[in-house]
């Protein structure tokens, strides 16, 4: 309801009727779609549908001169064209920081040839305008890029965020480097984030007198024509990785990490964060970490996160996952046509508590179970780069998976356990866990 008037919406279109005395209604326009509308927003004299699968639809009370639609410039494929500065050094995904911005062509790379999503800062407040205004005329979201103002102290960032800093802007630096660096390191991913500092000769030398001096973990330098190459390898100090569902091979349902300790924050949140995860009832296999990839399995799908950032790295969808999986390591108290079912005080099947696990990370490879198959997924990219078969006849499904050094270890079919036959799912949960 907005005013004196009723919104109502459909898979069939939508339909606006004002409201009358005595109660009475009617009909005064109508607008048909083959778009399932979900939810209407009435704000600011107009009306906003927002669709299924993503569209938003705007009515107002006269039609709009042009519509405007966000494009891409699409650069793939075009021969002789510059490489973008993060490019060059083999980074085109994840989050940029920019701190200064008197080379607008910079930014402009940046944003038309990789997937990176740039924050940048400047001092002068008329250059971020003009700026801001360049990109939002050439429908370039504030995801892909947007502008602070530089106050003369550097800004508190999130940690581990950015795939490549670029410090072109030599005042930014201020009189203690050390502190600076500090700070942009901080903010700086691990396995390969890398910090470009437009330094001369004599600032070069002084940087790098700097991180010798200061206990940087993993840090290389690599000096270039115009710019000092600042990488941060490895993993951060005192992480450790959780490789199989209770920890390591070993169960020990410990974690080896001696960084996180009390009192803990937030370091992400949002986003698609809980999507293509199991349901929490179905008691599937949990989350597994190995450099700087979060591993998690979904109803038909597998996904790798950068745990820095909550960010998709990569995706597989696997259909047969679902008929492999389902009512063997989680169950169906999920109700994917209905999420308004609730289904409080069902029996479960005791899933991946039992069972154990169905899938594997390690530093090469995600070694994923589905039926009689070991698929071998590569870490970084998701692509499935070799299929191992169970080579018996009597083999139905492969029922444990385990790592230990540089061995698979694959277990044919499930344990049964005798007496239970009859009992409740629940019975069962609880008697093989004591096992």
């Amino acid at each position: 309801k907005a005013g004196n008037c009723l919104f109502a919406a459909d898979s069939t279109g939508l339909c606006a009727l004002k409201i009358l005395p005595e109660n009475r209604t009617e009909i005064t326009w109508t607008y048909k779609t083959d778009k399932n509308i979900e939810r209407l927003i009435a704000a600011n004299g107009k009306l906003i549908a927002v669709t299924g699968d993503g569209w938003l639809m705007v009515f107002g009370d006269k039609p709009v001169a042009n519509i405007r639609e966000q494009i891409r410039q699409k650069t793939e494929g075009k021969t002789g064209r510059r490489k973008s500065l993060p490019e060059k050094f083999g980074i085109t995904e994840g989050y940029c920081l920019v701190m200064g911005c008197k080379d607008s062509r910079l930014l402009k790379d940046i944003i038309s040839s990789t997937e990176l999503n740039v924050v940048a800062y400047d001092r002068d407040p008329a250059r971020i305008k003009k700026l801001r205004t360049y990109f939002d005329e050439s429908c370039v979201s504030a995801q892909r890029v947007s502008f602070r103002q530089y106050n003369g102290e550097f800004p508190a960032l999130p940690k581990y965020f950015s795939s490549v800093t670029i410090l072109s802007d030599h005042s930014l630096l201020g009189e203690d480097d050390k502190e600076v660096l500090q700070k942009v390191y901080e903010s700086t991913r691990p396995y390969g984030g890398t910090i470009l500092i437009s330094t001369d000769r004599r600032k070069a030398q002084r940087i790098v007198q700097l991180l010798n001096d200061v206990d940087f973990p993993g840090v290389t330098t690599l000096l270039t024509g115009r710019y000092t190459v600042i990488t941060r390898n490895g993993p951060l100090r005192g992480a450790s990785p959780w490789t199989h569902n209770y920890g390591n091979i070993a169960n020990t349902v410990k974690s080896d990490d001696q960084l996180v300790k009390a009192p803990l924050g937030i370091l992400w949140f949002g986003g698609n964060s809980n999507q293509d995860v199991l349901p929490r009832h179905g008691h599937g296999p949990g989350e597994q970490v190995i450099d700087g990839h979060l591993i998690i399995q979904g109803i038909n799908s597998i996904s790798a996160r950068d745990v820095y950032t909550g960010r998709v790295l990569w995706k597989r969808v696997m259909d047969s996952l679902a008929t492999d999986n389902w009512m063997v390591y989680y169950d169906e108290t999920y109700d994917g046509e209905n999420p308004l079912v609730t289904k409080y005080n069902q029996e479960h099947l005791p899933g991946s508590n039992a069972r154990g696990t169905n899938f594997i990370a390690t530093r090469e490879y995600v070694y994923l179970i589905e039926g009689s198959r070991c698929n071998l997924i590569d870490t970084r990219t998701g692509e499935i780069e070799s299929v191992l078969m169970a080579d018996e006849d009597t083999t139905c499904k492969l029922g444990y998976i385990g790592v230990y050094e540089d061995l698979l270890i694959l277990g044919k079919n499930f344990a049964e356990y005798p007496g239970l036959e009859n009992d409740s799912a629940q019975g069962i949960q609880s008697s093989q866990g004591m096992i």
